[in-house]
């Protein structure tokens, strides 16, 4: 297992924090210093916004109310209840008013996001997300995994790809060819608790393989409406999700264990093919799985 910092005296993220007044209850940075999540409370405050290189992502735990923050890079107002999620974009010179609230919160540093998603990252964040705030199950849960349940007991590269799979989240990426954002505009999207079920279920069955129909039985629901229901709740269908949470534990599985092959690592959640593991890793995260393992410890 990686090793995770403690909080750096001169860290510009901590010293943003205090700043502002904020409470830390616990502060963790990866090596390279790339990524970072915090669990804060936050008292209310106006005042001038601190310039920092990074996109922070806030969860919202408790507390909550008004917030508006306006820079030359961002306009967000919005009023945040617990659950609710908020992005900062990289500051510039600026202004906000925070209320009181305690968060998760994660940030990202420019360079790694550039390195990670391509110069192009800031232009493909989802117009949704960026002026006000918004509620995502994947999001959410692996914001609380990391930051709050297991606080302090990640691995360098469980927290990089925690980053990974949060930003993926906040990204557009192509339609499908069978859909566009309008067919899901009057869907009533399921539950966080069903998606948060279905989530556990996958996760219990990671080395199987998983039908669409066997998700739609757990819903209680048809899977034509299912599908839909689904991606108005998380953004993917129900494939991608799958697929996704495959990727996911392998990339944790070659962070943790560095003993384990790849190979074995790519069988262990149902690819037959090390070919096709190691191109479905790739498109992920931006990294061979061998790369990825290598930077992760």
């Amino acid at each position: 297992m990686g090793s995770l910092m403690p909080i750096p005296p001169d860290d510009i993220v901590y010293a943003k924090l205090t700043s502002l007044g904020a409470d830390v209850n616990s502060f963790q940075v990866n090596q390279d210093r790339t990524v970072m999540i915090y669990d804060a409370s936050y008292e209310s405050h106006a005042g001038k916004v601190p310039v920092v290189p990074a996109l922070f992502i806030f969860l919202c735990v408790s507390g909550g109310g008004f917030l508006r923050q306006e820079t030359t890079s961002q306009a967000l107002e919005t009023d945040l209840a617990p659950g609710d999620i908020c992005i900062v974009a990289p500051s510039s010179p600026g202004s906000g008013m925070w209320p009181d609230m305690r968060v998760i919160a994660m940030a990202i540093e420019v360079n790694a996001l550039h390195d990670t998603f391509g110069d192009d990252w800031a232009r493909r964040l989802r117009r949704d997300v960026i002026s006000k705030s918004f509620k995502d199950a994947l999001v959410e849960t692996t914001m609380m995994q990391v930051g709050y349940t297991n606080s302090g007991n990640v691995s360098d590269g469980v927290l990089l790809h925690a980053a990974q799979l949060v930003v993926h989240q906040l990204l557009d990426e192509p339609h499908d060819s069978t859909s566009t954002s309008a067919d899901y505009a009057d869907v009533h999207p399921l539950s966080l608790r069903t998606v948060s079920s279905i989530a556990a279920y996958v996760g219990d069955r990671i080395d199987q393989h998983i039908s669409v129909e066997e998700l739609a039985g757990l819903a209680g629901v048809s899977k034509h409406h299912f599908t839909r229901r689904f991606k108005a709740a998380t953004g993917s269908t129900p494939y991608q999700f799958v697929m996704a949470k495959k990727l996911d534990r392998a990339a944790e599985s070659l962070s943790a264990d560095l003993g384990v092959s790849v190979t074995d690592v790519s069988q262990s959640i149902g690819y037959d093919n090390p070919a096709q593991f190691a191109k479905a890793f790739r498109r992920r995260f931006g990294q061979a799985p061998r790369s990825w393992r290598m930077r992760g410890n």
